[in-house]
C-alpha cells in the first residue's frame, strides 16, 4: 500500500495526499471553517487599504451612503447656507416655497376648478399628507372635494378620499395668522426624487364663504408668469373643472396659467 512494505505501517499526510492537521489555520497552511462553513474573519486578509469597510458608511469620518435614487441623502450634506429655512425645519417633506415670504392675505381657491402647485423632492421620501396654510377656515367642504399627488408625467402617485368626510377634511382655523391644515392620503407612499404636482379640488358654498382661505405668493397680476427658466416646468396652474374624485392622471401640458400661486406642501 502506497509503496510501503513493513510489518507496521504508519502513513503520513504526504503518503495519502492529505493536508496535515497542523497546517489548519497556520501560516502558509490552510484556512479552517467555522460552524457555518465560512472562513473566520481572523483568517481573512485586511483589505482596509483597498476597500472601504461597511461600518464606515454614513459614519463620521467615513463615506457617504446613497439612497435608492443613487444620491447622497440630504442629512449627509452640509448646510449650503446656515440661515436658510427648509421644509424639514417645519416638519414637512417638501414645499412650494418658504411660506414666510408669501403675501399675508389668504385667497379662496374657488369651488370647482383644480388648483395645482409644483414641489420638488431632492431625495426619496415617504409622504402621508398634503398640506396647505389657511388664514381662516370654518369648515364646510362639500362632497367632490379631493387632493392628490402627480408625478412629472402626470400619473397619480397618491390621493385622499372625499375631503367632506371627517377622516379627510382639513381642520378648522380661527387663529390670527392662520395655521397649517392637511388631509391624509389613503395610504402613505414613497416617492423618488423629482418634481411632483399637488392638485386639489375644493367644493364649497361660495356665497357664504365656506371654503378655506389659503396662503399664496404674490398674485396681484392677472396672469403672473409661473414658469421661469428654459424648460416648460410650470410651478403653479389650474384646470377649469374636474371630477368628483382624483383622476388617475392629469395632462401637464394642458395646465392653465393660474392667477393665484397657492402654497402647498407634502408631509
Amino acid at each position: 500500500m502506497c509503496g510501503i512494505s513493513a510489518a507496521s505501517i504508519t502513513l503520513t499526510a504526504a503518503n495519502v495526499g492529505a493536508v496535515d492537521s497542523a497546517e489548519k489555520g497556520a501560516a502558509n497552511g490552510v484556512a479552517p471553517l467555522n460552524a457555518f462553513g465560512n472562513v473566520p474573519t481572523a483568517n481573512l486578509p485586511d483589505l482596509g487599504a483597498t476597500y472601504v469597510k461597511v461600518s464606515t458608511r454614513g459614519a463620521a469620518s467615513g463615506v457617504a451612503s446613497l439612497d435608492a435614487s443613487g444620491r447622497v441623502p440630504a442629512a449627509q450634506l452640509p448646510d449650503a447656507v446656515s440661515n436658510t429655512w427648509g421644509p424639514e425645519d417645519h416638519g414637512l417633506v417638501a414645499w412650494a416655497f418658504d411660506p414666510a415670504v408669501a403675501t399675508s392675505i389668504g385667497l379662496y381657491p374657488g369651488s370647482g376648478p383644480i388648483r395645482v402647485t409644483a414641489v420638488r423632492l431632492r431625495q426619496s421620501a415617504q409622504v402621508s399628507r398634503i398640506v396647505w396654510h389657511a388664514t381662516g377656515y370654518a369648515g364646510g367642504l362639500a362632497s367632490g372635494s379631493w387632493a392628490a399627488i402627480y408625478d412629472a408625467s402626470g400619473n397619480r402617485a397618491g390621493a385622499t378620499e372625499d375631503m367632506s368626510t371627517a377622516t379627510y377634511e382639513p381642520a378648522e382655523v380661527h387663529t390670527g395668522g392662520g395655521a397649517a391644515i392637511s388631509s391624509p392620503l389613503t395610504s402613505a407612499v414613497t416617492l423618488a426624487a423629482g418634481t411632483y404636482y399637488i392638485a386639489w379640488r375644493m367644493q364649497y358654498n361660495t356665497s357664504t364663504g365656506d371654503g378655506p382661505m389659503l396662503l399664496a405668493a404674490e398674485s396681484s397680476a392677472g396672469a403672473p408668469p409661473n414658469w421661469f427658466g428654459l424648460n416648460t416646468l410650470k410651478r403653479f396652474g389650474y384646470y377649469t373643472s374636474g371630477g368628483a374624485s382624483a383622476p388617475a392622471s392629469i395632462t401637464v401640458s394642458s395646465m392653465l396659467n393660474g392667477a393665484n400661486r397657492f402654497w402647498a406642501a407634502l408631509a
